[in-house]
């Protein structure tokens, strides 16, 4: 299966359930009739899949940079034992 694919689809699944089922709890719970709480959750769901998707690509671009940092000190290290 293609990394790529499910870097993109599975926060978005997991945002969309979180802020579903979150809200979906939260409103049902506060005495809201059924009708209420599913529409509160479908935006809900909608707000939760984005944040799902901007946390995970803020997570993937800081993994990235780290991986970067740690390639670079390592070469810069293997470059300082050469010279010696």
């Amino acid at each position: 299966m293609d990394d790529n694919i499910l870097n993109t689809k599975f926060p978005l699944v997991l945002g969309g359930f979180l802020g579903f089922g979150l809200v979906f709890v939260s409103s049902f719970s506060a005495d809201n009739s059924f009708a209420i709480a599913l529409q509160k959750s479908s935006i809900g769901c909608v707000i939760g899949t984005i944040l799902g998707k901007f946390f995970s690509h803020v997570l993937l671009s800081c993994m990235k940079s780290l991986n970067e940092n740690r390639q670079k000190q390592k070469n810069d290290s293997q470059v300082g034992q050469e010279k010696k």
